[in-house]
């Protein structure tokens, strides 16, 4: 025992002299650092990465939960599906399209259409059959372009873009460039962008008879710095048929009848009534 206590009593000794030399030395006391639990202490550099979340499939969806803006889409989707499989019954449209980055526009060239049917037919009146008869199996047509969804194109409350008639004709040259405004690189990664393109018989008397439409989807659009880079593109050739109402009542064109306060749903319904009316008319 009496070992033991002198054994400490050197080791404070030692101490004592350690700590006399440091301050004659002027060397600060050592300050031990107090122990920190680790739980209490905040590195937000490596706290885990949450990962993100899934994107929401909407077409898993049932149309009455869809946004009015997602049933629009879907429409063209499906649409674009069963266009897929028709013949160009009524005449096809070959087109270009490219997005200017540099602009932040849509470049739609419409080159031609091929194979159009001849709509211009003896009228109720003589004159109507008279200026029938001198261009019988021939039309007039032109086509209107008008993009979709409302909140990507800039331009699509503007109006519907179209080009210029071509008189007597049934395989049209039209070579026309179209600039639309839409957001940044929207179109590229937005599956429900489209175009729907309309070729319409030009007639001053009895008014426009309805050829065919077709939609054309954006998502997966090249993109350019320059308008001439859009001459270089694929040439892609579109189907041209008249449209028919959907008859499922589960469909996205049903859920959008049944928004009757919805301003977009309001307006797409209608535009396509139109639409509808006219294929009537024609197959009539």
């Amino acid at each position: 025992m009496a070992a033991t206590a002198a054994k400490h009593n050197d080791g404070r000794r030692i101490i004592s002299l350690a700590a006399d030399y440091d301050k004659e030395h002027g060397i600060p006391a050592f300050q031990p650092k107090p122990k920190i639990r680790e739980e209490s202490v905040d590195e937000p550099d490596s706290a885990p990465v949450p990962k993100p979340k899934p994107l929401k499939d909407f077409r898993s969806l049932p149309p009455s939960q869809m946004e009015t803006r997602d049933l629009i889409s879907l429409y063209w989707q499906d649409m674009a599906a069963a266009q897929a499989l028709k013949k160009p019954e009524r005449g096809s449209l070959t087109i270009q399209v490219g997005y200017n980055v540099s602009k932040g526009q849509l470049c739609v060239k419409v080159l031609e259409g091929h194979n159009l049917p001849a709509l211009d037919r003896s009228g109720l009146h003589i004159l109507y059959s008279f200026l029938h008869v001198l261009c019988k199996g021939k039309s007039d047509p032109y086509v209107t372009l008008q993009p979709f969804p409302f909140d990507v194109f800039e331009d699509s409350a503007a109006g519907i873009q179209k080009t210029k008639t071509k008189h007597r004709e049934l395989r049209p040259v039209f070579v026309e460039m179209f600039h639309i405004r839409c957001k940044p690189k929207a179109i590229t990664h937005d599956k429900g962008c489209a175009i729907l393109f309309t070729c319409y018989d030009w007639d001053s008397i009895t008014g426009d008879d309805l050829i065919g439409e077709a939609v054309y989807l954006l998502s997966g659009t090249k993109e350019v710095h320059s308008e001439s880079e859009v001459a270089r593109f694929d040439i892609v050739t579109l189907p041209l048929s008249l449209p028919t109402r959907p008859s499922s009542s589960s469909c996205a064109y049903a859920e959008l009848e049944r928004r009757t306060s919805d301003e977009h749903a309001l307006k797409f319904v209608e535009r396509r009534k139109k639409a509808f009316k006219m294929a009537k008319n024609e197959m009539s």
